[in-house]
């Protein structure tokens, strides 16, 4: 293109402001980039910018908690309430899903060696730990417990759904 100049962007090594790393800035930033790019350098630096703004502009933030807040309180008295309830439900909701499929893994592991062990023992007269009729109602017991993991697991799907 006749008379248009495209200007190189800076590759020299610059120091980040906030680790002083060395770092090539991105082109497309150039001379403006001033960290190195890692999450913690950027997120300092974006803490030090909000206080320099926050500083500069006082009078912007000095009234937001009568502005706001109080009146937004006012509206919603228990929305903090909601709020942690909410929280808590979802560690409980996250805790579940960590524990539940585990469970469900070991459960059904045993479900079928007892149910081998069911079948071999028809024939057989037996005595001692888990004779007789208690190896049937322990793999009853151990089927209905499948189901009350398999129910909440389905119970915590439908929170996730929920986005809580």
């Amino acid at each position: 293109m006749a008379g248009h100049h495209v200007r190189m962007k800076s590759t020299t090594p610059c120091r980040c402001s906030e680790c002083s790393a060395e770092f090539v800035p991105d082109p497309r930033v150039g001379e403006r980039q001033v960290t190195c790019g890692a999450p913690e350098c950027q997120k300092s630096r974006h803490a030090q910018q909000c206080r320099v703004w926050h500083a500069a502009n006082r009078n912007a933030t000095a009234s937001h908690y009568e502005d706001v807040v109080v009146p937004f309180r006012e509206q919603q008295p228990d929305y903090q309430r909601r709020w942690r309830w909410r929280q808590q439900l979802r560690e409980i909701r996250e805790k579940t899903t960590l524990f539940g499929g585990a469970l469900l893994l070991g459960l059904r592991g045993l479900l079928q060696r007892a149910e081998r062990l069911l079948a071999g023992a028809a024939d057989v007269v037996q005595t001692g730990v888990l004779a007789g009729e208690k190896l049937g109602r322990a793999v009853a017991v151990v089927r209905s417990t499948i189901a009350a993991v398999e129910h909440l697991e389905a119970s915590v799907a439908e929170l996730r759904e929920l986005g809580l």
